[in-house]
């Protein structure tokens, strides 16, 4: 099938990137401002261009395809390049508005919203994702964040992180069970835990920082919100593991208290982002921002 790439159009890309950004191309179409019908056109003109489809239809949807995802890093460069073309002359900063921040959830919660209230009166806010570490780095992976602040190492060929911020983390038990002095941790070994879910920042600290010490220790619950560790913990099913940031209101509250062990657990934030994504100046200036909280 003969392609005519030199035909493309920069419209052409940007609704292949929003059609996969959202896979719903009535959504796509709102975004951009456009019908349906319209950006359907366009689809399919870009396809035209390329001699084969980039999204397969299944069931009326579009599903993207080896095509489309060989396509979508090359696609987002080019508009970021052209973004920041736009800028050269600018004499403003370039915005972080249109850019795709992910957070984890004690940084999305706990961290994050503190520098989102100093960037208000200066920028537009970046879209945020809130998930678990796990679920963030994948969609870095599939270029659907520009940029993703999680906790813990990332261990992953195509991820570049680099440290930003840290946070101490404490074992916790309900309000008036605290022991009376400073613990050991082998002395924990026989307690019952309430902790985070698999794929989490917190549950991987948990299992390197703890577990590997104490093989024997029973996982009572799993959860997938420090709110509902927190409320376990309360309640006295067991001892939790989570984030000084996350625990501070339910300590001040007196409903859970720390438990004072001879050591301290000190885990880094991250900010990831894809090597081979175009790392344009609004990806910096967005850097920047988080670092200042460091």
């Amino acid at each position: 099938m003969q392609t005519h790439v030199d035909a493309i159009t920069l419209k052409q890309l940007r609704a292949f990137v929003a059609i996969a950004r959202y896979e719903n191309l009535a959504q796509a179409a709102e975004v951009m401002f456009v019908s349906r019908a319209a950006m359907s056109q366009t689809l399919q003109e870009l396809e035209t261009r390329l001699g084969r489809p980039v999204f397969d239809r299944v069931r009326k949807r579009l599903v993207i395809n080896d095509n489309g995802r060989q396509l979508l890093p090359l696609a987002s460069e080019i508009i970021e390049r052209m973004q920041s073309l736009n800028g050269l002359f600018d004499q403003q900063k370039a915005s972080v508005a249109h850019l795709r921040l992910g957070a984890s959830q004690t940084v999305g919660s706990y961290l994050l919203p503190g520098q989102l209230a100093k960037w208000q009166l200066a920028d537009a806010l970046p879209d945020i994702t809130i998930r678990n570490t796990s679920e963030l780095v994948s969609m870095v992976e599939n270029y659907e964040l520009d940029m993703a602040w999680v906790e813990g190492e990332v261990d992953r060929p195509m991820i570049q992180a680099e440290p930003c911020h840290s946070d101490q983390m404490s074992i916790i038990c309900s309000a008036g069970d605290e022991p009376a002095s400073s613990v050991s941790l082998s002395s924990l070994a026989d307690q019952a835990w309430i902790v985070r879910e698999a794929g989490s920042g917190s549950r991987r600290f948990f299992e390197t920082a703890l577990l590997s010490r104490l093989p024997d220790a029973h996982i009572l619950l799993s959860m997938n919100s420090n709110e509902a560790v927190l409320n376990a913990v309360a309640s006295g099913l067991g001892l939790g593991f989570l984030s000084g940031l996350s625990i501070a209101d339910a300590l001040a509250a007196g409903r859970v208290a720390v438990v004072d062990v001879d050591e301290t657990f000190v885990r880094p934030f991250y900010l990831i982002t894809h090597k081979q994504r175009y790392h344009s100046e609004s990806h910096a200036r967005l850097a920047d921002l988080l670092h200042l909280s460091s």
